[in-house]
Order: structure tokens, then C-alpha cells, then sequence
């Protein structure tokens, strides 16, 4: 890859921003099947490798800091209350539990009006709107990367650590593959072997992590497909949205539909 941007820029944002075309194309009126959760977990994600690219502190721990250090440097002061809520308790829960406390919205409607806002027992987390402050710092950063060469210098040097990391974290996982002996496969186009594979750090060269070129691609029978995926939905989705009496109370109380996500307690 030419520099760390092309990394987030095809992998991250093309994520988040499919991400949230399908929250449109598969709108529902209970809020489930829209992926709000999978946008939470993969935006706070990104705030955690940016924050760690600029601090320079390149491993699996402290991501409460690296967040944080993002939180306070690039999104707007109106979050900087907020940052141990969204990480510790939206972030979390979704990490470990794929639920948000009882007391957490998940919002999917881009209303600025009610996002970090209380609504009766509940903090109000729109998604929508922070997927907007996230990806608008980015392009920021992009910024500031391409006119502040002191501030190239250090990233630069930061994502070369990034990349030694996965080299060594690749390695580590080898070990353990290779421990249990899994069956060797091939694909082929004429197997129907046609669903898309996430071109991830398996398919990256150990030295510049370039993805494959179109023609590997065609030889491995690797064709693209549209975006799709499951949204979370549980067997019990009352346990992934705010009760039908919060529901219609919130919806009589903002103009557009809005949908939502979290528990009650009973």
C-alpha cells in the first residue's frame, strides 16, 4: 500500500460507509436489521487506530486512552463529557454482549437536536450523527498529513510500527493455525467457490501489504458481490430495542422516524 490512508480508505470507510447505505436500503420500523451496532463497534474502532497512530503507541492494550486521545483532539468539545459513556458502555457492550446497558440509545436518524441528549431514563447515542463527526476528523487528519511534514514524519514512522506488528501478530497466529492442522484447500471458479473474500491480512505480502492484483483475483475464482449481513438480530429481539411504549413516546416526540436500540429494565 502507498501510505496508511489507502489502508483505512478501503477497508474502514468502505465498512462504515456500506455500513450505512444498508441502514437505508433495509429500513425497518423497530429498528433492527440496520446494522446501528456494527457502525458503533467499527467507528469506535477506527477512533482507537487513529488515536494510536498519532501517539504512537502501537499494541492490543489501552484503547480506553487511544480513544480517548482521539475524542478530546479531534471530535468536536460537545463529546468530551460523553467519551467514557460511548467507550465504556456503548463500545464495550457491544464488543462483549452485542447489548447496550439499560439506560443506552442507540439512535439511527442523524438529528443533531437529540443526539448526546437524555430522553426520560435514557442518554440518547445517534450513530448517524456520529459517524459524521468521525469520518469529517478523518478527512482532517488526511489534511494535515499532506501539509504538515513534521506530522507525516510521525506517522509514517508510526504506521511502519502498525505494519511490524502485524507481521509479528501474523506470526503468532501461524503457531496456532498450523497447530491444528487444518485441510489444505483450493479455490476454483468452477466449483462455484464465488463468494467474495475479505482481502484481510491473509491476503497481504508480508513486506508492503499490497492486495492481490485483479488477475489473482480472477484465477482464484474471487468474485465481488453486493454488501449484505446480518444486522445482530437476536431470537428474542426485544432484547435489541427500547420497548414499543418508549418507541412511540420518543417517535411522537421527533419528527423523523427514528430507530433505537438497548434494554429496560423490567
Amino acid at each position: 500500500m502507498k501510505n496508511l490512508f489507502d489502508y483505512f480508505d478501503d477497508y474502514i470507510v468502505r465498512d462504515i460507509n456500506s455500513m450505512y447505505n444498508l441502514s437505508q436500503t433495509n429500513a425497518s420500523t423497530d429498528g433492527l436489521g440496520r446494522c446501528g451496532f456494527q457502525l458503533v463497534m467499527t467507528l469506535c474502532t477506527f477512533c482507537e487506530i487513529l488515536g494510536a497512530l498519532e501517539m504512537g503507541k502501537i499494541d492490543k492494550d489501552h484503547g480506553n486512552e487511544k480513544f480517548k486521545y482521539f475524542v478530546i483532539n479531534h471530535l468536536h468539545k460537545k463529546y468530551h463529557p460523553y467519551k467514557k459513556v460511548i467507550y465504556d458502555y456503548a463500545r464495550h457492550g457491544i464488543a462483549h454482549g452485542f447489548i447496550t446497558p439499560p439506560g443506552l440509545m442507540v439512535l439511527l436518524s442523524g438529528d443533531e437536536e437529540t443526539h448526546l441528549g437524555k430522553f426520560e431514563d435514557y442518554f440518547v447515542f445517534d450513530v448517524f450523527c456520529f459517524k459524521d463527526d468521525v469520518l469529517s476528523s478523518y478527512e482532517k487528519i488526511k489534511k494535515k498529513y499532506n501539509s504538515d511534514k513534521e506530522y507525516k514524519k510521525q506517522m509514517d514512522s508510526s504506521y511502519r510500527t502498525f505494519l511490524t506488528f502485524l507481521s509479528k501478530w501474523k506470526t503468532s497466529m501461524e503457531g496456532v493455525v498450523n497447530s491444528t492442522k487444518p485441510k489444505e484447500i483450493t479455490f476454483n471458479k468452477n466449483h462455484g467457490d464465488d463468494g467474495m473474500a475479505v482481502p484481510s491480512g491473509a491476503y497481504m505480502d508480508d513486506k508492503d501489504f499490497e492486495k492481490l492484483s485483479d488477475d489473482l483475483e480472477i484465477d482464484m475464482g474471487i468474485t465481488i458481490t453486493p454488501p449484505s449481513g446480518a444486522s445482530g438480530c437476536h431470537e428474542t429481539p426485544e432484547f435489541t430495542r427500547l420497548p414499543d411504549d418508549i418507541l412511540e413516546r420518543i417517535n411522537s416526540k421527533i419528527k423523523n422516524k427514528t430507530t433505537a436500540s438497548g434494554i429496560k429494565n423490567s
